[in-house]
């Protein structure tokens, strides 16, 4: 399997990472109930610096936080979970 490196951008004051995880659908009105499905998922990573909120890119430490956080999911130590957005 391809290792992820996911997007990296800035929304407001923040910077999210956008990737794709297998997990179980736990929704039953859904038709993939019960089932792994790929989803696109967006975490919010950290606030944009004061020196870094003209900059298009991400700096260095961003992404390195970035890889940090798909390592586990690059590695295959992530595993296949519930939707973590179904959970109450």
């Amino acid at each position: 399997m391809q290792k992820q490196r996911g997007y990296i951008f800035r929304a407001g004051g923040w910077w999210y990472i956008k990737y794709r995880d297998t997990i179980i659908d736990t929704d039953p009105q859904s038709p993939t109930f019960n089932q792994t499905v790929r989803k696109q998922i967006v975490k919010k990573l950290m606030p944009v610096a004061r020196e870094d909120q003209r900059l298009r890119r991400p700096p260095d430490n961003v992404v390195a936080e970035g890889e940090k956080y798909l390592r586990p999911f690059n590695d295959g130590d992530a595993g296949v979970y519930p939707d973590p957005r179904s959970v109450r």
